[in-house]
């Protein structure tokens, strides 16, 4: 996992509130940065299996994780390098995907060569003028005699892309270095007529992109905002499992995060505010030069507000020795709450951490809790 900065995060920079109101009409809102590998592939492939299984987009599943596979795919072959490094501008491989107004938008960056942006540009434009059986004719074409392509298998992906979507491609080239820059594409899945007419793709497809800058300019690698059922986090999980094996961490480093990141995962699905039969929250982990950092965000009920203030109110200002003490305590109690062995061990476990509410409305106040690695 590489470090995209050199300027260290304070803790009270950190918050998701932001992107929790401005996603909060999407059912899924997920980015992701890091390794782009077979068994990464797979564990989004999962993770969209899981979502769309049990949503009103389960109709268009098979294809759509036909093409999220293909997505990372295509970034795995085609982007520079899983971890760049680059220190003159922003280079990075990501994947997003989000689901608004029952509208599905899969979409990724990866770098690319500036004396390939022509070449590139005059493809996509040739595909999006085709209809749905003219593309299904070149398809084939290709397939047999093996052009319209300068790279094993390019073509054939985008083919697939605007043949299995049925609408055309949103597409965009933004600086990156003296040599590169950064190829975003975003497919889109549901009635042309809604989708083309309202200018439905082209909003989601430039907030995309400025989420991309923000997240990456925040030194961001995964942010996930929808409702946190079990079933859906496992790949989470595991994603984040992967990309902390193939980190250059100490293995202490890397077992307290994962861990961090399973409690504060599990913490919302366990407790978070059932509304609407959804307990949805936002989630992200990170990396600057100087430590890992890990937050969340979900509703709770004034009581359960009240009850945490006092408990987080014993625990600030408390050695790593006195933390201690308290989780072995708890640990014995049985008047504790699940959630107090939860955020007792978080603070046991970190180098720093913090927390603040928001009142949502009469009823319910966000959390926004974060701690460093």
């Amino acid at each position: 996992m590489s470090i995209r900065s050199s300027k260290p995060i304070h803790l009270k920079e950190i918050s998701l509130i932001e992107y929790y109101h401005r996603f909060n009409n999407d059912d899924l809102t997920l980015a992701y940065f890091g390794s782009f590998n077979d068994s990464i592939v797979e564990k989004m492939v999962n993770l969209s299996n899981s979502f769309l299984e049990n949503s009103e987009l389960k109709g268009i599943k098979k294809r759509a994780i036909f093409l999220v596979a293909e997505c990372f795919q295509n970034v795995a072959r085609h982007g520079i390098d899983n971890n760049p490094k680059f220190s003159d501008g922003k280079l990075e491989n990501a994947f997003f995907m989000r689901v608004k107004d029952k509208l599905l938008y899969i979409a990724s960056a990866n770098p690319i060569r500036n004396d390939k942006i022509e070449i590139l540009t005059q493809k996509i434009e040739y595909l999006n003028k085709l209809s749905k059986s003219d593309l299904s004719q070149l398809y084939k074409n290709v397939l047999e005699e093996g052009k319209f392509s300068d790279k094993g298998g390019a073509s054939l992906g985008l083919i697939e892309m605007a043949r299995k979507t049925g609408n055309k491609l949103n597409f965009h080239f933004a600086p990156g270095t003296k040599d590169h820059s950064v190829f975003y594409i975003m497919m889109s899945f549901g009635p042309p007529e809604i989708i083309n007419t309202k200018e439905n793709k082209k909003t989601i497809f430039n907030e995309i992109i400025k989420l991309d800058d923000e997240l990456f300019n925040s030194n961001q690698y995964l942010l996930y905002k929808s409702d946190f059922k079990h079933e859906t986090l496992i790949p989470i999980i595991q994603m984040i499992e992967k990309n902390l094996n193939e980190s250059d961490s100490p293995y202490t480093i890397k077992r307290n995060l994962f861990h961090a990141s399973v409690e504060m995962m599990q913490n919302i699905s366990n407790h978070g505010l059932l509304r609407n039969n959804k307990k949805t929250g936002v989630f992200s982990f990170g990396r600057d030069k100087e430590a890992y950092f890990v937050t969340s965000v979900n509703e709770l009920s004034p009581e359960e507000v009240n009850y945490l203030k006092n408990l987080f109110d014993k625990l600030k200002n408390k050695t790593e020795k006195e933390l201690k003490l308290i989780y072995k305590v708890s640990l014995k109690s049985k008047d504790n709450q699940k959630s107090d062995l939860t955020y007792i061990d978080l603070a046991r476990i970190s180098k720093s951490w913090d927390y603040e509410f928001i009142p949502l409305d009469s009823d319910s106040f966000l959390l926004n809790f974060k701690i460093f690695l």
